[in-house]
C-alpha cells in the first residue's frame, strides 16, 4: 500500500537524482519515469517531481555552456565557442579513485560535515535516500483510482440536458393589442358551489400579420362554441379551427380560419367559468362573521386580487398608463399649504394646457388622495367652456376620467382648470408634513414633496407619467415666518391677501369616497381665520419637466449661499453644518458642466435637508432634497464616511439635472437609463475633486460586487423590467437598477481602453454616437451600465473621447436664446422642441446605425449584445478550465458560461437558456499585465463553451479573468489555477495582481463557495493572504464575504466560533496594526475609512485592544459632560444615526427590550424613517441580540402593531420576521420564531403568514449551511492560528511527575500539575496546550487564589491537531485576578525522542532503560499541560519519584529527597529547586541509571552511561572555561548554581541548551583520546560553546516567537566559534567561521528558494523547518559583520546592555537593535550613518544577499559600485527587483595592502543606484573589497582588476593578500562562474595559484568549489574530465609541506594526506 510519505520519498528520491544526473538520457528516463507513473503519484507528487527536473536541465546547460571553456583552459587553449561533448564510455583507474576520493571527502570524512551537523542537527539528520529497486516495487504494489470524469458529469449533466431543452416563453408574442375589455360575471354565493360564469369581449388591433391570438388564461374553462372573431371594419366573422392550452406559461392560443391583419381591429367575444377559490388570488371568495356570531353565507366577497383572470400581451401595463389622446404642455400651480393649528392640509387649484393628439370627448389624468372640488375645460382658440358630462375614479389606477359633451379637435389646445383639497400627510409621500425641534424644544413644521415616481398625482391632478413632460408656474403660499422653494426662482411676491383665494380649515372629507367627492356633505369646508398670507410667484420652468421632478417646500428654513448660485436651506440650529455640501455641490455642478459642456438649465440650484424624508435624496430639477444625514456634516464630529457619503449623493442627484432631468425615461421600465449614469457620476464626477479617495476603485467594491449579489438569485429581475402599477415602479428602484446599471471601469483608463469590447468605438465616440455614447464606453459590453459604461471612468485628456458625444447629444435638446441670469458665462440653454425622453431601443438603434456606418460591418448587431444583459435577469459565470496534460505544446484553456445562481431554485420553473455576450480580458503570471482592459475575445450568447485561442501559457502560470472587474460577471476556475492563484496571495509579491484585482478574486470566491462551486476550504486558502494586506479595497471586498460567514458561524459550537474569531483577527492584525486605533493629522481619507472598518471589525470580535481604546475613550466623554459628543451633537443628524446603529449592541435583555420600546414611542425623538436602524442595532450586534429581539416580538407584539397601525403594522411585523430570520443561528432560535409566527397566524392573515414562513425557509437554509461547512471552516481556522490566547498567562508551575520505565512496565508516567495563571484580559476560558496526555477531567479544578473559590467549568475541548486544551468556565475571571489551575493526567514514555521519553543503553545482554526530555521546540506538552510557547516563560518547582536505584536531574539543583514511599511502589520523591523565569522547552528532566564525573568545585558535571564516564574529562574541562569565558565577555554571572550535561543514547538533535542541564548525543560530548580524533575535539568543544552561549542567548533571554530563532541560533553560532576560540587559541577558529560558516551560507542563501531571517511561522509543524542553515550560519554571519560595523568592544558592551536589561524576559530583534544603537551612540557619539535597526532590517526582512559589482575607471582612479541581489540558479520566474541592502563597503588596493581595518569606510544603500568612489589605487594596482569577507556579499570585477588579482596570487608575494580574502576570492570567483556571472576561465585563473597555498583555509573553500565541478563534468568529455589532474598537480606540493610539518591535521588520518595518497599517480 502506498502512502502519502512513500508518494514524498519518492519525489525527494527523484528531487536527489535530478541535482546530479549528467546526461540528457538520464533526465528522458526520469520525465518518462514521472509520466508513465502519473497516476499512482497523483497531480500533487507529478507537478512537484516535474519542477524537480528543471534542476537537471539548468545542469545540463550548465555542462553545455561551460565544460569546453573548461577543458580549454585546463589544456592552455582559449577556446571560447566549442560543440558540447558527450559523455565519456569509461573512467580511467585514476579518475575513479579521484571520484570516490572527492566524494568520501564531500560526504563522509570532512571534519565540516561533523561540525555543520553539529550545529544544525536540531533539523538536519541525514537520512538514507529511497534504492530505486524499493520504489520500483512500491509503485508496482499502487492501484490508485480516480473518477475525475465520472465526477465533472455528475456535477454537470443536469445543467446540460437542461440547456438542450426548448425555452419555455412567458411573454406573449406581440402580434395583437388589446383596446377595451368589456367583462360580465355571475359569481354562485349562495349553493356552496363557488363557481362564476363569466363572458368576455375584447377588442384588440393587430400589430403584426398573424394567424395566432395568444391569451393568458388559468384555472377556467372556455366554452370554445360560443367563441366569436369578428372584423369590425367589414363587420364579418372569422371562424375558429382549433385551440390550445399551455400549462407552464398559461398561454391560451387560438387558431382563426384567416389572417389577423397589422393595423385592424378586432372583436374576440366567449363564455368561460371558473371556481371561487379562497387562496385569496384571481376571483376568490371570503366571508365574515355577523353581530350573531354565524357566518354569513350570502355576503361573500368577491374581488381581483392583482390582475384579471385572462389578459392579453402587455395589457396590464397599458392599463396604467394614461391614454395619449391628450398631452399635457404647461401647468399654472396654486398651493396653501396650512401647517399651523394642527390643520396639515392644504388647498390647490392647477390650470393644465393640453394639446389634443386623438379625438376623443373624454381625458384621463392622474389624481390620488385628494378632493376634486370643481372642473372645467376650455378651449383656448375660442374661449369657450367645453361642458363636463361626468366625472369618475379609477382607484387601482389612480384615474380621474373627465367625461365632456363634445369630442375634443386633434391638434387644438385646451385647458383643464381643477380646484381641490388634500391632507399633509406624514407618509413622506406627495405633498407632506415634516416637523423639528429647535434647541429650545419647540416644534417646528414644514411641507415638503417627494414625487418620485408616481406621487405628484397626491400634490395636485396631473399626466403622472415620466414621458409626458410640460412647463410649470408655481405659486405658493405662507405666512410670513416661512419661505417657499420650488424648481425656479421667486420672480415677484404678492402682498399679503385676505382672505386667501383657496382657503379653509378643517378637512372631513371620508376616503369611502375615492372619487374625492362627497355627494351627501358638498360644504366642506369653512373659510379659515389665518390671517394674511404671503404669494410667491416662480418663474416658468425653461423646458419641460416631467411631473415627478417638480418640488415644492415651505418652511422657516435658513439657508447657506455659495456664488449667489448655489443654496443650502436647513433648520436654523444647523446652518454651519452646511458649509461642507454647499462647498463640495457647486465644484460637483461645475464638473458635471464641464464634462458635459453644458451649463446647468436654471437659474438657480438649492438644496434642502429635510428631517423627515423618505429616499436618501431625489433629483428635483433646481430643488434636491436630502435626508439630513446626507448633507449635513460636521467637522470633527461627522465621519470620513459620512463626508464621502454626502459628496457622492451630491453627486448623483447633481448628475440627475442632465441624465434623468434633461433627457428622460419614456416609461418606468428603462429606470437604470436614469439611474445607471447617476450612479456613474455619484463616483466619478469626484475623481478629480477629491483625487486621494480612490473612488475609481471604491467603484467596484461598493457598487458592481453589490449589485453581482443582489442579481444572483431568482427574485431579480431584468434591467429592463415590465413594470405597471405604482407599487411594481417602486420596487424596481433597486440594487438592480442602480448598482447593475453603473457603469464600470476606472477612470484611469485612456482612449485604447475604449477598444476593449468592440474594435470601432473609438470611431464612433470621434464622430456621432449621440446618445449611445454611454452605452458604448465599454462598446458592446454585457449590457448593464456596469459593464457598457466602463469607459465613461476615463479622465483626463483623453476623457474627451467619451463625452464629446454625450455633449453632444445632450445638446440635441437645448438652444441658444440669450444670456442666463444664472452667474455661468455662456447663454443659457433652453429646449429646442421640449426635453426628450428615450428608452433603451433608441439607445441601440443609434449605436448599431453608428457601427454600420462607421464600419460597415455586420458581424455584430449592438441591440443582441445588449439585450443578453437588459432583458435577462442575473448574469454568468465564466467557468475557466486548463488541460495541464498538453505541457509539450502549451495549456489549452476552455472557457464555458451559465447563469450564477447564489441558491438554485428547488423544483424551479423557469426554463429559460440564459446566455450572455461575453467580453474576455485576462491575463498570466507571467504577463503580469491589469492594464490592459481590452477585450481579447467574445464569448457569445450562442456559445455554451469555446477554446481560447491564446499563446502559450506555461504550466506554472496562473491566468486571471475580468481584468480590473471591468466586466458584469464571476470567474470560476479549475482546482489547480485556483491553487496557483492561492499560493501568489500568500507569498510577498501578492502586490503584483492590482487591489481591485484581489478584491475581484476575495469576492469571487467567497460567492462561487455559497452556491456550491467551490468548497470553503479554497475560500481560506484565498483569504489567509488577508494577513498581509494592508489595502482597503481587497479588504471591503473580504468583509462583505466574511460577514456573511461569521453570521453563520455564530451558531457554530462555543469553541469553533472561537476559533474562528481568532482566524480573522490574526487576519486583521496587520492592518489593525498598521493604522492603529488613533487618527493622525496625515491621515488621508481612504486611511480613515480604512481604520474605522479595521476597528469595528476588531472590536465586535472582541479584541481587548480594541475593545479598551473604546472603552477608555467613552469613560473620558462620559467623564466630561461639557463637552460629551453624545450630547454636545445631539443636533447633528450623522451623530444621531451613528449612535441609533449602536445602542442596541448590548448583552443586557432588559437594556435591549428598552431601547426597542422606546422607539415605539411617538415622544422618543426617533424618526418614523430611522425605526430601520433601531432593531438591527440589536440583532446584527451578536448572537444573543437575536435572542433579544425574538424575545420581544415574542413580549411586545401588540405594542409594535399598535403603534405601526397607521404604517402597514403586519407587513413591518413580517419584514421584522423576515430581517430575524437571517440572523438566525440555532435550532432553538426557529422553533422560538416560528411559535410567535403560529402565535399571530390570525391577525397577519394568511398571505402575511405566508410570507413569514417562507422567510423562515432562509433560516433552515443557513442552519443547513452551518451543518455542511462550519467543521470544515472551524478545523482551517484553528489550523492557521497556532498561538495561544494572551488572555491568561503563567506564572509559576508546580509539576510531579512519576515515570514507569522498568522492565516489562508499560511506559507511562502520571502527573500533576499546578498552573499559576494571571488574567490578562477578561475572558470565559482558559487555553493551554497538551499533546498525548489522557487528562483526568473530573480533578480539574480553577481556584481563585484571592478567595480560595472554584470557578465552575461548562465544557472542555481537546483540539488535537493543534493541541490546545481549552477549558470554557460559566463567569468571566477578573482582569488582574490570580487562578490555580489544576490537572492531574497521564502520559506516555515513547521512544519517538521527544517530550518526556524513553531511552536505553546495552550492558552485555542486559537492556538499561532511562526516561529523560527533549521539549525544543514544542514538545514540553507531551510532558506536562502547559502555555508552551517562548514567550510565556513561568518559573518551575519539579518533583520526580523515582525507584532507589536510579537517579533523578532537572534544570536546577535538588533540594529535598525523600524515603521511600510504600504507596507508590517504594519510589523517592526528588524535589528540586524553584528555577528562574523560563520557557517551558527549556525545561529538562532525567531519570536514569548514569554515573557523573565533576570538576572540582563540583559545579560542572557530566553524566553518562558508567562505562563512558570516563570519556567526559575533555568535556568537563572545557566547561568550566567556556562558561568563565562567555561571563566575561557578557559581563553577566551564569545564572544558576550548576550546570549538568549528559549524554543520550537516543537524541535526535545534537545537543540541547535545557537551562542547567544540557543534553548531547553521545559522539558530540564524550571524547577517547585513543579512538577520537582531533576533528571530534573540535567538534566537542565548539558545540559546547554553542549550547552554554544558548545560556543567555536563549534561556536568560529568549525570543518571543519562533519567527526569529536566530537571535538563539545566530548567537550560538558566532559564539561556538568566538569564545571557542578564546578557549582554544591555536585552533585558528575565527577563520574557520569564514568557510565554515559564513561561504556555506552563501551557498543556501544563493538559492530563490531561500528565506528570510525573520520567517513568519503559521504552523507550529513549520517551527522546524526554520532551524536550518539560514537561522544559523546567515545569521551567524550577519551577526559577525554588525561587530565589524560596530567594533568588537561597541558590540560586546551593546550585547551585554541588552542581555542585562531584558534578562528573564522575551525578546525580539528591534529591542536588541535599540540596546545596539544605544551603545553606538554612547560610544561613537552622533553617527547618522549607522542606524542598526535600518541595516539589520534589509538583512533579516529579505531573503538572499547582495553581490557588488566594482567597474574601475583606471585613468582616473575612481570606481563604480552597485548591488544586486545575487542567484546562483535564476529561472525565468525569479525576480531580484526590489532587493536592496545596506551594504558596509571595505576595501584595500595593492599600494595599500590594508587588511586588518575592516569597519566600513563607505556605504552603499538601497537608495544608490550606484556610488561613484574615489582615490581607489593607481592603474596598476589592483583592489579587493570585503577585508576578511566581514560583509555578507560577494564581489565581482572587471576583467582587468581579476587580471591583477590573479597575477598577485601567482606571485610569491601571493600572502600579501590575507588568507581570509585569499578564500573570499576562490569562493567569490567559482560562484560567480557557476551562476554565469563570470566566465570560467578567469575563475580558475583564480585557482591556478594554489598549488603554492598551504594554509587550510583558502584550500577549504576550493574544495567545496571542486567538489561541485566533479558532479558536474562527469558528463563531459575525458578531456573535460582531465581538471582532476589540475588539482593533483595543485594538491601535491602542499601535502609534502603537511606531511613534514603536520601543524593541523592529525597526519595520520587527515583528509588532505589521504587525498594525496589516492591520486599519486
Amino acid at each position: 500500500m502506498i502512502t502519502h510519505n512513500s508518494v514524498n520519498a519518492v519525489v525527494s528520491f527523484i528531487s536527489s537524482l535530478s541535482g546530479v544526473v549528467t546526461k540528457r538520457e538520464q533526465v528522458d528516463k526520469l520525465k518518462q519515469f514521472i509520466e508513465d507513473n502519473q497516476d499512482t503519484l497523483g497531480s500533487s507528487a507529478v507537478t512537484s517531481a516535474t519542477n524537480t527536473l528543471a534542476s537537471a536541465e539548468r545542469n545540463l546547460a550548465w555542462l553545455d555552456a561551460h565544460a569546453q571553456t573548461i577543458a580549454a583552459w585546463i589544456n592552455g587553449t582559449d577556446t571560447t565557442t566549442v560543440a558540447p561533448g558527450g559523455a565519456p564510455s569509461s573512467y580511467s583507474s585514476t579518475t575513479v579513485r579521484l571520484m570516490l576520493l572527492l566524494s568520501t571527502v564531500s560526504f563522509l570524512d570532512n571534519p565540516e560535515d561533523v561540525m555543520t551537523e553539529s550545529r544544525s542537527t536540531k533539523s538536519y539528520l541525514k537520512i538514507p535516500l529511497v534504492l530505486i529497486t524499493i520504489i520500483l516495487g512500491v509503485m508496482a504494489a499502487v492501484r490508485c483510482q480516480l473518477s475525475v470524469d465520472g465526477y465533472f458529469e455528475d456535477e454537470h449533466i443536469e445543467y446540460f440536458e437542461t440547456s438542450l431543452r426548448r425555452p419555455t416563453e412567458y411573454r406573449l408574442p406581440g402580434n395583437i393589442l388589446p383596446l377595451h375589455y368589456n367583462i360580465s360575471l355571475i359569481p354562485d354565493l349562495d349553493t356552496e358551489n363557488f363557481t362564476f360564469t363569466g363572458e368576455i369581449t375584447i377588442r384588440f388591433r393587430g400589430v403584426k400579420d398573424t394567424t395566432t391570438i395568444v391569451l393568458h388564461m388559468n384555472d377556467t374553462v372556455v366554452d370554445e362554441d360560443s367563441m366569436i372573431i369578428r372584423d369590425l371594419k367589414s363587420n364579418l366573422t372569422i371562424s375558429m379551427i382549433f385551440t390550445e392550452y399551455n400549462e407552464d406559461n398559461h398561454f391560451y392560443t387560438i387558431h382563426p380560419g384567416g389572417f389577423i391583419y397589422s393595423g385592424m381591429e378586432y372583436e374576440l367575444s366567449f363564455k368561460y367559468e371558473g371556481n371561487l377559490r379562497d387562496d385569496m388570488q384571481g376571483l376568490f371568495r371570503s366571508s365574515y362573521v355577523t353581530k350573531d356570531g354565524e357566518p354569513s353565507k350570502n355576503k361573500l366577497l368577491t374581488i381581483f386580487w392583482t390582475q384579471l383572470i385572462i389578459s392579453i400581451n402587455n395589457s396590464l401595463a397599458n392599463e396604467y398608463l394614461l391614454p395619449k389622446n391628450v398631452l399635457p404642455t404647461h401647468y399654472d400651480l396654486k398651493l396653501i399649504p396650512y401647517l399651523d393649528n394642527d390643520n396639515f392640509t392644504f388647498d390647490g387649484e392647477v390650470k393644465i394646457q393640453v394639446i389634443v393628439e386623438v379625438e376623443t370627448n373624454v381625458i384621463t389624468i392622474h389624481q390620488n388622495d385628494t378632493i376634486i372640488e370643481e372642473t372645467s375645460v376650455t378651449d383656448l382658440s375660442s374661449g369657450q367652456i367645453v361642458p363636463v358630462t361626468n366625472e369618475t375614479y379609477e382607484p387601482l389606477y389612480h384615474f380621474h376620467n373627465i367625461y365632456l359633451q363634445n369630442n375634443l379637435s386633434v391638434g387644438q389646445e385646451y385647458e383643464i382648470y381643477i380646484k381641490y383639497k388634500g391632507y399633509l400627510r406624514d407618509d413622506m409621500q406627495g405633498l407632506f408634513k415634516s416637523y423639528y425641534k429647535t434647541s429650545d424644544g419647540q416644534t417646528r413644521w414644514m411641507a415638503a414633496t417627494h414625487f418620485q415616481p408616481c406621487r405628484a398625482r397626491r400634490a395636485f391632478p396631473c399626466f403622472d407619467e415620466p414621458a409626458l413632460k410640460a412647463t410649470f408656474t408655481v405659486n405658493i403660499a405662507r405666512t410670513e415666518d416661512r419661505q417657499a422653494l420650488s424648481n425656479m426662482p421667486v420672480t415677484s411676491v404678492s402682498e399679503p391677501d385676505s382672505p386667501s383665494v383657496i382657503g379653509r380649515t378643517t378637512l372631513t372629507w371620508s376616503e369611502t369616497h375615492p372619487s374625492g367627492r362627497d355627494p351627501n356633505n358638498p360644504q366642506l369646508f369653512r373659510s379659515p381665520d389665518y390671517g394674511n398670507l404671503t404669494w410667491d410667484h416662480f418663474q416658468t420652468t425653461p423646458m419641460p419637466l416631467s411631473t415627478y421632478l417638480m418640488a415644492f417646500i415651505v418652511s422657516d428654513f435658513k439657508n447657506l449661499t455659495v456664488d449667489d448660485y448655489l443654496s443650502v436651506w436647513q433648520r436654523e440650529d444647523a446652518l454651519p453644518q452646511a458649509n461642507y455640501s454647499a462647498s463640495i455641490g457647486l465644484k460637483v455642478l461645475r464638473a458635471l458642466e464641464d464634462y458635459t459642456e453644458l451649463h446647468f438649465f436654471l437659474p438657480k440650484m438649492d438644496e434642502v435637508a429635510v428631517p423627515d424624508y423618505q429616499s436618501g435624496a431625489t433629483e428635483q430639477w433646481g430643488l434636491v432634497t436630502y435626508r439630513e444625514r446626507l448633507i449635513l456634516f460636521v467637522e470633527g464630529v461627522s465621519t470620513s464616511a459620512h463626508r464621502q457619503n454626502i459628496a457622492t449623493v451630491i453627486a448623483h442627484e447633481f448628475a440627475h439635472m442632465w441624465f434623468g432631468n434633461l433627457v428622460s425615461p419614456k416609461w418606468w421600465d428603462v429606470l437604470w437609463l436614469n439611474e445607471g449614469f447617476a450612479s456613474y457620476f455619484e463616483y466619478f464626477a469626484l475623481v478629480e475633486i477629491e483625487p486621494d479617495w480612490r473612488l475609481e476603485e471604491q467603484f467596484v467594491v461598493r457598487v458592481a460586487q453589490p449589485a453581482l449579489s443582489a442579481d444572483s438569485v431568482n427574485t431579480s429581475h431584468p434591467m429592463t423590467v415590465d413594470v405597471s402599477s405604482p407599487e411594481e415602479i417602486s420596487a424596481i428602484f433597486d440594487t438592480i437598477s442602480y448598482s447593475k446599471a453603473r457603469p464600470s471601469g476606472l477612470a484611469k483608463r485612456r482612449l485604447q481602453s475604449l477598444r476593449k469590447l468592440w474594435p470601432v468605438e473609438c470611431n464612433i465616440i470621434e464622430r456621432r454616437g449621440p446618445a449611445t455614447i454611454p452605452m458604448v464606453s465599454h462598446p458592446m459590453g454585457p449590457g448593464s451600465s456596469h459593464e457598457v459604461n466602463t469607459m465613461l471612468r476615463n479622465q483626463g485628456s483623453t476623457f474627451n473621447h467619451v463625452r464629446v458625444p454625450l455633449r453632444d447629444r445632450l445638446k440635441l435638446s437645448v438652444k441658444s436664446t440669450g444670456q442666463s441670469k444664472s452667474p455661468i458665462a455662456d447663454p443659457f440653454l433652453i429646449p429646442s422642441r421640449g426635453n426628450s425622453s428615450a428608452d433603451a431601443e433608441d439607445l441601440f438603434d443609434a449605436l448599431n446605425e453608428q457601427y454600420l456606418e462607421d464600419l460597415n460591418l455586420h458581424d455584430i448587431n449592438v441591440k443582441t449584445v445588449m439585450n443578453t444583459w437588459t432583458l435577462q435577469m442575473g448574469y454568468p459565470v465564466l467557468t475557466v478550465t486548463r488541460d495541464y496534460s498538453s505541457r509539450r505544446h502549451g495549456l489549452k484553456t476552455s472557457i464555458s458560461q451559465e447563469r450564477f445562481l447564489l441558491i438554485p431554485a428547488i423544483n424551479g420553473t423557469d426554463t429559460h437558456d440564459y446566455k450572455w455576450w461575453i467580453p474576455l480580458t485576462y491575463t498570466t503570471k507571467s504577463e503580469l499585465d491589469f492594464v490592459d482592459t481590452e477585450t481579447k475575445q467574445w464569448l457569445t450568447a450562442t456559445e455554451e463553451s469555446k477554446q481560447l485561442t491564446t499563446p502559450i501559457i506555461n504550466q506554472e502560470d496562473w491566468i486571471i479573468f475580468n481584468i480590473q472587474e471591468t466586466s458584469f460577471y464571476r470567474v470560476n476556475y479549475d482546482a489547480t489555477n485556483w491553487a496557483l492563484i492561492a499560493a501568489h496571495l500568500n507569498s510577498d509579491s501578492f502586490e503584483q495582481i492590482p487591489p481591485v484585482n484581489r478584491a475581484q478574486l476575495l469576492d469571487d470566491v467567497f460567492n462561487l463557495a455559497r452556491a456550491g462551486y467551490v468548497d470553503y476550504t479554497l475560500v481560506l486558502q484565498m483569504v489567509k493572504y488577508l494577513e498581509r494586506e494592508t489595502d482597503y479595497v481587497p479588504w471591503y471586498a473580504a468583509f462583505n464575504g466574511l460577514n456573511y460567514v461569521d453570521k453563520r458561524m455564530r451558531g457554530a459550537p462555543s469553541y469553533d466560533y472561537y476559533a474562528w474569531k481568532r482566524f480573522i483577527l490574526k487576519l486583521l492584525n496587520k492592518a489593525y496594526t498598521t493604522l492603529g486605533s488613533e487618527g493622525k493629522d496625515a491621515d488621508d481619507h481612504v486611511t480613515k475609512l480604512f481604520r474605522n472598518q479595521i476597528l469595528t471589525w476588531a472590536c465586535n470580535l472582541g479584541d481587548y485592544a480594541c475593545v479598551s481604546s473604546a472603552k477608555q475613550r467613552f469613560a473620558a466623554h462620559m467623564s466630561d459632560p461639557y463637552n460629551n459628543p453624545f450630547i454636545t451633537y445631539s443636533n447633528v443628524s450623522t451623530e444621531q444615526t451613528l449612535l441609533l446603529g449602536v445602542l442596541g449592541c448590548t448583552g443586557d435583555e432588559d437594556t435591549a427590550h428598552s431601547y426597542m420600546h422606546l422607539s415605539l414611542s411617538k415622544d422618543s425623538g426617533i424618526r418614523q424613517q430611522d425605526l430601520s436602524l433601531v432593531f438591527p442595532s440589536v440583532y446584527n450586534a451578536h448572537d444573543k441580540g437575536v435572542d433579544f429581539a425574538i424575545s420581544y416580538l415574542q413580549l411586545y407584539y401588540t405594542n409594535i402593531s399598535d403603534y405601526l397601525n397607521s404604517h402597514n403594522s403586519i407587513n413591518s411585523v413580517v419584514s421584522l420576521v423576515s430581517s430575524l430570520s437571517s440572523t438566525l443561528t440555532s435550532e432553538v432560535q426557529v422553533t422560538n420564531l416560528r411559535k410567535f409566527v403560529e402565535d399571530i397566524k390570525d391577525d397577519l392573515g394568511d398571505l402575511a403568514y405566508a410570507s413569514a414562513l417562507n422567510s423562515l425557509q432562509v433560516a433552515e437554509r443557513n442552519l443547513q449551511w452551518l451543518e455542511t461547512h462550519s467543521a470544515t471552516i472551524a478545523e482551517f481556522a484553528k489550523e492557521q492560528n497556532h498561538r495561544l490566547p494572551t488572555a491568561v498567562v503563567p506564572e509559576s508551575y508546580t509539576l510531579k511527575v512519576i515515570p514507569y520505565f522498568e522492565v516489562d512496565s508499560e511506559f507511562t508516567f502520571d502527573g500533576e500539575v499546578v498552573i499559576r495563571v494571571n488574567v490578562k484580559e477578561p475572558t470565559d476560558r482558559i487555553v493551554l496546550h497538551v499533546n498525548q496526555l489522557d487528562i483526568v477531567e473530573s480533578s480539574l479544578t480553577i481556584t481563585s487564589v484571592s478567595d480560595q473559590t472554584q470557578l465552575t467549568i461548562i465544557n472542555t475541548t481537546l483540539d488535537t491537531p493543534r493541541q490546545f486544551f481549552d477549558i470554557q468556565l460559566q463567569e468571566e475571571l477578573v482582569e488582574g485576578s490570580v487562578y490555580d489551575v489544576k490537572i492531574i493526567y497521564v502520559g506516555y514514555l515513547n521512544n519517538d525522542m521527544a517530550g518526556f521519553y524513553r531511552s536505553y543503553y546495552k550492558v552485555g545482554e542486559e537492556t538499561r532503560w532511562i526516561a529523560t526530555t527533549l521539549f525544543h521546540p514544542t514538545n514540553a506538552r507531551k510532558a506536562l499541560p502547559c502555555f508552551d510557547e517562548p514567550e510565556l516563560k513561568a518559573k518551575f518547582r519539579i518533583s520526580i519519584a523515582r525507584l532507589p536505584k536510579y537517579h533523578s536531574i532537572s534544570n536546577s539543583k535538588r533540594v529535598e529527597t525523600t524515603t521511600p514511599n510504600t504507596t507508590e511502589d517504594g519510589r523517592i520523591w526528588d524535589e528540586f529547586e524553584e528555577t528562574p523565569a523560563m520557557s517551558t522547552y527549556l525545561v529538562s528532566f532525567i531519570v536514569s541509571d548514569f554515573g557523573s564525573l565533576s570538576n572540582l568545585a563540583g559545579n560542572v558535571s557530566v553524566w553518562a552511561r558508567e562505562s563512558a564516564v570516563s570519556q567526559a574529562a575533555y568535556s568537563v574541562s572545557i566547561s568550566q572555561d567556556t562558561l568563565t569565558a562567555l561571563e566575561h565577555f557578557t559581563e553577566i554571572d551564569y545564572q544558576l548554581d550548576k550546570m549538568d550535561q549528559a549524554a543520550i543514547p537516543d537524541f535526535s538533535f545534537g545537543a540541547m541548551e535545557n537551562w542547567g542541564l544540557v543534553t548531547y548525543r553521545e559522539n558530540l560530548l564524550l571524547f577517547d583520546e585513543t579512538v577520537s580524533t582531533t576533528a571530534n575535539r573540535q567538534s566537542i568543544a565548539t558545540i559546547i560553546a554553542h549550547e552554554f552561549s544558548h545560556q543567555w542567548f536563549g534561556d536568560l533571554v529568549t525570543p518571543d516567537w519562533w519567527t526569529y530563532p536566530w537571535l538563539n541560533e545566530g548567537f550560538a553560532t558566532y559564539f561556538e566559534y568566538f569564545i571557542s576560540a578564546k578557549v582554544e587559541p591555536n585552533w585558528q577558529l575565527d577563520q574557520q567561521f569564514l568557510v565554515e560558516v559564513v561561504q556555506n551560507a552563501f551557498a543556501t542563501d544563493a538559492l530563490d528558494s531561500s528565506r528570510p531571517m525573520n520567517y513568519n511561522i503559521t504552523y507550529s509543524s513549520e517551527i522546524i523547518g526554520v532551524f536550518d542553515t539560514i537561522t544559523y550560519d546567515k545569521a551567524g554571519s550577519v551577526i559577525r559583520m554588525l561587530e565589524h560595523v560596530l567594533t568588537s568592544e561597541t558590540f560586546r558592551k551593546g550585547l551585554s546592555r541588552y542581555l542585562k536589561a531584558q534578562s528573564y524576559q522575551s525578546t525580539n530583534p528591534d529591542i536588541l537593535y535599540s540596546h545596539l544603537q544605544a551603545q553606538h551612540s554612547e560610544t561613537i557619539g552622533s553617527d547618522e550613518s549607522v542606524d542598526v535597526k535600518q541595516i539589520m532590517d534589509s538583512w533579516g526582512n529579505q531573503k538572499g544577499y547582495p553581490i557588488i559589482s566594482v567597474t574601475r575607471d583606471y585613468q582616473a582612479g575612481t570606481a563604480n559600485v552597485t548591488q544586486k541581489r545575487f542567484l546562483l540558479m535564476p529561472t525565468s520566474d525569479t525576480s531580484d527587483d526590489g532587493y536592496n541592502w545596506w551594504v558596509p563597503l571595505s576595501y584595500t588596493s595593492r599600494s595599500e595592502a590594508d587588511f586588518t581595518t575592516t569597519s566600513p569606510a563607505v556605504w552603499i544603500t538601497p537608495s544608490d543606484s550606484q556610488l561613484q568612489l574615489t582615490g581607489i589605487g593607481g592603474s596598476g594596482d589592483w583592489v579587493i573589497f570585503n577585508i576578511q569577507e566581514t560583509g555578507y556579499y560577494r564581489v565581482n570585477y572587471d576583467a582587468q582588476n581579476w587580471r591583477l588579482i590573479t597575477n598577485q596570487l601567482n606571485s610569491d608575494q601571493f600572502d600579501v593578500i590575507h588568507v581570509l580574502n585569499r578564500a573570499q576570492l576562490l569562493d567569490d570567483s567559482l560562484n560567480l562562474a557557476r551562476a554565469g556571472i563570470l566566465d570560467y576561465a578567469t575563475a580558475l585563473d583564480v585557482t591556478s595559484y594554489l598549488y603554492r597555498e598551504t594554509d587550510y583555509i583558502p584550500w577549504y573553500s576550493a574544495f567545496n568549489a571542486f567538489n561541485f565541478l566533479n558532479i558536474r563534468l562527469r558528463g563531459a568529455s575525458p578531456a573535460g574530465y582531465q581538471l582532476f589532474k589540475v588539482i593533483h598537480r595543485l594538491i601535491k606540493p602542499t601535502f609534502l609541506i603537511l606531511n613534514s610539518t603536520c601543524y593541523f591535521v592529525n597526519c595520520d588520518s587527515g583528509w588532505l594526506s589521504r587525498l594525496y595518497y589516492l591520486n599519486d599517480p
